[in-house]
C-alpha cells in the first residue's frame, strides 16, 4: 500500500519512476504526461514523457487481445445492467458465475476472480442480520474448468487467507451466504488486511446497505512482479479494492488498501481509480458522479445499524 499512500499524503520523493520503467511508481499508471514532468493522474512529478494509460491489473495480465464487453446472463446484479470494463489488453479466457445475490468474472490467468459484483438492499441486509452464522467450507466451484478451477488444498499451509470478494454477511438467505465460500469468491488475502481493516470497510458499506440501496463491486490489483500461491497458479493480488455507489446515500467511490502488513487505506472517485488502474468498475456513470467521492470511514468494531 505504501506507493498507493504517496498519492495521497504527496510524498513526492517516492514518485519517481525507476530506471527502464515506462511507468509512474507513485500511481502505476502509464499516462499522458504533457510537456511538462508532472504525471497527469497523480500529479506527481516523473522523469520522462509517458504514454497512455495501458497498464490494467498490472503486467500479469498483458496481452495483445482486449476484454470485450460480456453477454451477462444476470444483468440485474450489475448497474444499469452493464458489467465493469477492462479498458485495456488482457489474455486468456474469463468466465461469468451468477449466483443469487452476486456474480463473479473468473480469470484464467489468475485463476481467481477479477471482480465480484453486488447490488445490496435494505431488505438483504434485514435478512442478513437474522440470520444465525454458522461454519461453512470453502468449496470448488464445478461450473469452471478443472484447470482454472481453485481446490481446497491450493491455500493449505500457505499463509494466505482465502479472502471473500463479495462477503458471506452481505447476503439475505442461508443459501446466499453459502455460495459466497465457493472458491470462485475468493483470493489470496494477508490474514491482517483480511480480518483488519477489509473487514471494517465491508462493515461500513452494510451500514450504508442498510439505508438504501448499494451498488458494490470488489476486486484484486496485479501491481509489479506475479506472486503466485506456492505450487499453484493462483496469482496473490499486490492490492484491494471495493468500489461503491448509493445514490440515495450520496455516497460514491472507491476503497483500496494493500494486501500485506499495512493497514493503510485509500478513497478514490471512481475516475481516479479509473485512471490508475485502468478498470471502469461503474461505466455508466455521468461524468460528475465519477469525479466525487464520498464514503464512511471503516467501522473498526460491529456497528448496531
Amino acid at each position: 500500500m505504501e506507493d498507493l499512500n504517496n498519492v495521497a499524503t504527496g510524498a513526492k520523493n517516492q514518485c519517481q519512476p525507476r530506471a527502464n520503467e515506462r511507468f509512474c511508481k507513485c500511481c502505476y499508471g502509464i499516462v499522458e504526461a504533457g510537456e511538462d514532468d508532472t504525471c497527469s493522474v497523480c500529479g506527481q512529478p516523473t522523469t520522462r514523457r509517458l504514454s497512455r494509460i495501458l497498464r490494467v491489473l498490472g503486467p500479469l495480465l498483458l496481452s495483445a487481445v482486449s476484454l470485450s464487453p460480456l453477454a451477462t446472463e444476470c444483468p440485474e446484479l450489475y448497474l444499469t445492467k452493464r458489467e465493469p470494463q477492462i479498458l485495456g489488453p488482457v489474455s486468456g479466457r474469463f468466465f461469468e458465475l451468477c449466483n443469487r445475490e452476486y456474480a463473479v468474472l473468473v480469470s484464467e490467468v489468475t485463476m481467481s476472480p477479477l471482480y465480484a459484483v453486488e447490488r445490496l438492499t435494505p431488505a438483504q441486509m434485514k435478512g442478513a442480520d437474522q440470520i444465525t452464522r454458522s461454519h461453512v467450507e470453502f468449496g470448488e466451484d464445478y461450473r469452471l474448468p478443472v484447470e482454472v478451477r481453485a481446490t481446497s488444498y491450493s491455500f493449505s499451509q500457505s499463509g494466505w487467507d482465502r479472502g471473500h470478494l463479495a462477503a458471506a454477511a452481505d447476503f439475505g438467505s442461508k443459501a446466499a451466504q453459502d455460495e459466497s465460500f465457493l472458491l470462485s469468491n475468493v483470493v489470496p488475502q494477508s490474514p491482517k488486511v483480511n480480518r483488519g481493516v477489509f473487514a471494517d470497510i465491508e462493515r461500513a458499506v452494510r451500514h450504508i446497505a442498510h439505508k438504501s440501496t448499494t451498488h458494490v463491486v470488489t476486486g484484486p490489483l496485479y501491481l509489479g512482479a506475479p506472486r503466485y500461491l506456492s505450487n499453484t497458479s493462483i496469482a496473490i493480488p499486490s492490492n484491494l479494492y471495493k468500489a461503491v455507489y448509493s445514490p440515495q446515500a450520496g455516497m460514491v467511490g472507491v476503497y483500496v488498501v494493500g494486501n500485506g502488513d499495512d493497514e493503510t487505506y485509500s478513497v478514490l472517485s471512481v475516475d481516479e481509480f479509473t485512471r490508475l488502474s485502468g478498470i471502469d468498475v461503474f461505466p455508466t456513470l455521468p461524468d460528475d458522479v465519477r469525479a466525487y467521492k464520498a464514503l464512511p470511514k471503516p467501522f473498526s468494531r460491529e456497528v448496531a445499524y
